[in-house]
């Protein structure tokens, strides 16, 4: 009903004037004299931009698979015209946005788009939309365990943990939740309960798995470059491990001979929300490519060992299930190559959707799922018989299901940018500084968030002694005042992990949200004694 949507557009109260865009209705007979075709699905519309030089103009087409509800349809309109204006403003572009609206063919919403209609529909708040805290004012929480503190919801997490257990059906199947993610006993014991096994990169990570509960063979070892002490301590207890490298399959032969053990294969193919996470193809350190096969088969037979398994990783955060299906399928091939296996591990690092605020797409999962039985029928088929399926997802895990809250305790303006300074530094969250992460922060105020209605231009930044230590730059925020805290999104995964005593600032404290609204520390807060403790 495009007068309904034009009708919704027109009462949005001057939405599309503040991010410079103008919305034109036209037939299809007229969308097709200007554009070459609408694909298939929803309405289609263009985005004229002009601005990047005089001479160039740039088009970019986007198709949504939209249903008919109208209000819908605008707010997803109105979620696209902010996204390019902020890269517009970013940019210093100085363009102007068009919307040419046609009429097309509706298909029913796949299972994403539901959930993208029911979880991310005029989102001006993430934090409020899911009852984050429930019920806990922000501004109590803090008062009592201070700033900054990491904050996790329960629900969140165990609701992600039972959707990756979900993946595949049809054969055997286990997810591996990948603890380098986030560590903390208590999410491991949640991943123990939700019926998830582990991975495991490193003695210390073996540990903190053992403590939180997890018998052996639901722990998988999957190192890198180690020594001869860590390999031997999953030997001695009976850890399947997975063998990076032709010189660690042998490392691991000399000293467990006759044993049984995994090897990592490097695919061929990456991806990754930054190059640095990128885990697959032939740029990065990991896996053995293809061409070694014939090699591990005589390491193997020197040694007397069993190759029970083969794992892959192609990277971390991509948001497109095509790379990984690609990546399935080579591996699979390779698969054929190996008798009687007893497991086979895809990997994980499927990502999750970090501009929540302006309404971008969760991971395609059931799309994911439908896509992949097929290629997992074919191969069954082919083998004989079905081995035992694994996924290594960490970040998919836990990464929604927590946010750190932080106190702005300056603002000012330098040079016409206006700078809020608060006090989480990439000591306690480095992704930015790292990886030049996104996170969206929401601005809470005397315990409510404050609206999105109204955006200026502000550079967020920590209290570390660097230039890069910038939690967001020239980021489109409501006014941020002193005093304010800041709920920084999507932190749970890669956050605490990687913490650190840079500028010898204590660590913060980690707070869940558990179940029952009741607030529960999982990890004290650091003290100035416990930077002198190992000294």
């Amino acid at each position: 009903d495009l007068a309904q949507i034009e009708n919704d557009i027109k009462t949005m109260p001057n939405y599309f004037d503040e991010y410079d865009t103008t919305v034109h209705f036209i037939s299809e007979e007229e969308f097709n004299r200007d554009h070459k075709e609408i694909p298939h699905g929803g309405f289609v519309f263009r985005s004229g931009v002009t601005g990047f030089d005089k001479e160039h103009k740039h088009v970019i087409e986007y198709s949504l698979k939209l249903d008919s509800n109208p209000e819908f349809t605008a707010s997803v309109l109105l979620a696209y015209a902010r996204a390019i204006y902020r890269l517009n403003k970013e940019n210093n572009l100085g363009c102007k946005t068009v919307f040419d609206i046609a009429p097309a063919y509706l298909t029913p919403l796949s299972g994403e788009e539901t959930y993208y209609k029911s979880r991310r529909k005029n989102m001006d708040s993430y934090i409020n939309s899911v009852d984050f805290f429930k019920g806990n004012n922000p501004e109590a929480l803090v008062k009592e365990y201070g700033t900054p503190v990491y904050v996790y919801n329960e629900d969140i997490i165990r609701e992600h943990m039972r959707s990756v257990a979900g993946v595949i059906t049809k054969y055997p199947y286990t997810a591996n939740y990948s603890v380098k993610a986030n560590t903390n006993i208590h999410i491991l014991k949640m991943a123990l309960e939700e019926g998830v096994n582990c991975d495991a990169m490193s003695v210390g990570e073996i540990k903190m798995l053992e403590a939180a509960g997890f018998p052996y063979d639901r722990i998988f070892f999957v190192p890198n470059n180690v020594s001869d002490e860590e390999m031997q301590y999953a030997i001695d207890r009976n850890i399947m491990t997975s063998l990076d490298s032709l010189s660690q399959l042998r490392q691991y032969g000399e000293l467990n001979r006759g044993g049984k053990c995994a090897v990592r294969i490097n695919p061929g193919v990456g991806a990754g929300h930054n190059e640095k996470v990128v885990t697959g193809g032939k740029k990065t350190k990991f896996g053995i490519s293809e061409e070694f096969i014939d090699d591990i088969f005589a390491i193997a037979k020197e040694y007397d060992l069993t190759i029970a398994g083969i794992n892959q990783h192609i990277g971390s955060g991509f948001m497109k299930c095509e790379p990984y299906l690609e990546a399935v399928t080579n591996l699979l091939r390779i698969a054929e190559r190996f008798d009687n296996l007893e497991f086979i591990d895809f990997g994980g690092g499927y990502g999750i959707p970090y501009h929540k605020l302006d309404d971008e797409i969760p991971y395609p999962m059931e799309e994911f799922k439908k896509a992949l039985e097929p290629i997992l029928d074919k191969f069954v088929r082919e083998y004989g018989k079905a081995p035992l399926f694994k996924s290594e997802p960490g970040r998919f895990c836990v990464a929604e299901g927590s946010v750190i809250l932080s106190r702005v305790h300056a603002v000012k303006e330098n040079n016409g940018k206006t700078f809020a300074g608060c006090d989480c530094g990439m000591n306690v969250l480095v992704r930015p500084s790292m990886y030049d992460s996104w996170h969206d922060i929401e601005v809470v105020r005397d315990g409510k968030v404050v609206s999105r209605k109204d955006l200026k231009e502000i550079t967020v930044c920590g209290n570390i002694c660097e230039s890069g230590d910038l939690l967001a730059k020239d980021r489109l925020l409501p006014e941020i005042q002193k005093g304010d805290l800041l709920c920084i999104l999507d932190t749970g995964a890669y956050g605490y992990s990687m913490c650190s005593t840079y500028n010898s600032r204590p660590r913060p404290a980690e707070i869940l949200v558990t179940s029952l609204g009741k607030l529960e520390v999982i990890r004290k807060k650091e003290t100035y004694d416990d930077l002198f403790r190992l000294m």
